[in-house]
Order: C-alpha cells, then structure tokens, then sequence
C-alpha cells in the first residue's frame, strides 16, 4: 500500500542519516587508534602524537591511554614478528593468565587457528612510559573528558580543569564551547573560559573575564573574583554587579 511504502522511505531515509553519521566518526576513531598504536610502538613521536588525541571521544582510546599511563599497555610479539599493543582482560585466571584485547580494534587477540590466546602480563614487555609522557597522557585523559557521551560528565569535567587556569587548555575549551549545545555544558565551559583568563597578564583580558563571569552569575567564579584586588573604579563596578 501507499502507506507502507512511505514507511519504507522514511526507515530508508533514517538508516542514511544514521550511517552518514556513524561512518565517519568509525572512521575517525580507527585513525585515531592506528596513530596511538604507531607512538606506542616507538614509529611516532608519543608525545605530539597524544596530545593531538584531547579532542577523541573514541572509548577505546581513553582506555588504552589510561592503561599506557599506568604501565598496563604490552607489546605482543606474534611469531611471524608482527607486533600489537594490547590490554589484558581483568582479572586473570587462577594461572595468571587473561585474554589480550588488541589496542587497534578492539578485537581479542587470536591465533592462526582463530582461538582466543590468553597472556601473563609478566611475559610481556609494558609500552615505555616516562615521567614526561605520563604528564601528557593525563593532560590529554582529562581535556578527553569534555567530549565524554554524558553531558554531565563534560559539565563536571570543564568545570574542574577551568579551576586549574591553564592557558593551555584554552582552545580545548574553545573548540568544545562551539560544538556543545547541552545549556549547562555551555555554561560551565564559558565559565571555564574566563576563570582561565582570569589568571592571564592582560588587565583587559582579566576585566572582560570578569565582566563574562558577571554575566554568567557565575557561583563558581565567585570566590576567584573576591580575592581580586580591583585595579580601577571600572573593575570594582564589575565586582558588584
């Protein structure tokens, strides 16, 4: 009938929609995850390499990098020579031993005859991860958080990095705040924002930041703009609105 073959159109029509969207951000992520493999491996720079995954809402990456961080993440040798990062199942069994998810897919590690292997973490060699590199790892792990799935996990997670006023994040803040349309999201990362230029050189940086926190009602700036000695009868205005 008329009415079924609208339905058909319309189903077809949203499955479209739906894989325009999901395509490209599986696309997205399987780069993502082919790049971190590649540093961890030592055939990129790590350091560039993690830092330009702050932006990845991909939940196999935020994994990877937490167990790199901790010195969880292996290398797995096959015996052909080819090498993958993995991450192993806890807990183990009572041998020690767990099954390896491959970093790159998410796939578990199989052998040739398609069965699962299971691994002793201390058979294997963990990805090198220096002090200096664990820094960025973190830096990274929580600027991930703003792109995190549940709105209020990417409020609580601007909220708290704008506390730490590092310049650095700025962009990251930036970048979220034009993609972002959960209301309170917005705020708390408008709000990060000017906290952050709140701590910057500029007395007209600080004014306007303190002009946007007005303007927000901002309760979080609140103690921040008190410990502000004002510099002028504009700035003081500012403080009492």
């Amino acid at each position: 009938t008329p009415m079924v073959h609208i339905l058909h159109r319309c189903a077809l029509a949203a499955l479209l929609v739906a894989l325009a969207v999901l395509l490209p951000a599986a696309q997205a992520s399987a780069e993502e995850r082919a790049r971190l493999v590649a540093a961890m491996l030592g055939e990129a720079d790590p350091a560039p390499a993690v830092d330009a995954l702050r932006a990845s809402s991909d939940p196999l990456v935020r994994e990877t990098l937490a167990a790199w961080r901790i010195g969880t993440a292996y290398v797995f040798v096959e015996p052909a020579g080819a090498r993958h990062v993995v991450l192993l199942e806890e807990p183990a069994d009572a041998q020690g031993r767990a099954r390896a998810r491959r970093a790159d897919t998410g796939a578990w590690l199989t052998d040739a005859q398609g069965a699962e292997l299971r691994l002793v973490a201390g058979e294997l060699t963990a990805v090198d991860n220096p002090s200096k590199l664990r820094k960025v790892i973190k830096r990274t792990l929580d600027l991930m958080a703003l792109n995190d799935a549940d709105p209020r996990a990417r409020r609580d997670a601007a909220a708290g990095l704008g506390f730490q006023q590092n310049a650095d994040y700025l962009p990251a803040f930036e970048q979220r705040l034009a993609q972002e349309s959960e209301p309170s999201v917005r705020k708390a990362l408008a709000e990060a924002i000017a906290i952050t230029r709140l701590a910057g050189p500029e007395a007209a940086a600080q004014q306007a930041a303190i002009a946007e926190l007005a303007r927000l009602r901002s309760i979080a700036g609140l103690d921040l703009l008190k410990k502000l000695v004002p510099a002028d009868a504009a700035t003081a205005a500012l403080l009492r609105t």
